[in-house]
């Protein structure tokens, strides 16, 4: 992952990047959102894909660059935020991410962790003030 192409977080002594990208394909699941996450020093990369349809929506037009949701219950991230991208982040490490090798992973199937990382995170800000 280039760094002009990327974001940093940095987590205790490691930096990690990550950048969220849109994919067109034909058929049935049409578009992608992709969240990518690398740690620097290491050549191996993360993709965490959301495929739209089948109750899942991403980025179509009514929704904005770096959404996605399922619309069963109106779980809602946006892939854009700093906040969302360390949420997977935490997600993928407390599940043993192995950065030295790229890996495609179905970014739904980790869409309920990272949501309630979001909403903990949210909750120790608004209880500090």
């Amino acid at each position: 992952m280039s760094r002009r192409n990327s974001r940093r977080l940095c987590v205790a002594h490691e930096t990690y990047r990550w950048n969220v990208t849109h994919r067109h394909t034909q058929g049935p699941e049409r578009c992608s959102e992709v969240l990518t996450l690398g740690r620097e020093g290491l050549s191996g990369r993360l993709r965490l894909v959301f495929r739209g349809g089948d109750g899942y929506g991403v980025q179509d037009g009514w929704l904005h660059a770096g959404a996605v949701v399922r619309y069963e219950d109106d779980t809602y991230l946006n892939l854009n935020l700093p906040s969302t991208a360390r949420a997977f982040l935490d997600v993928l490490l407390a599940d043993g991410a192995d950065f030295t090798r790229t890996k495609e992973l179905d970014g739904w199937g980790y869409l309920d962790a990272a949501h309630a990382e979001v909403q903990a995170a949210r909750a120790r800000k608004a209880a500090i003030g």
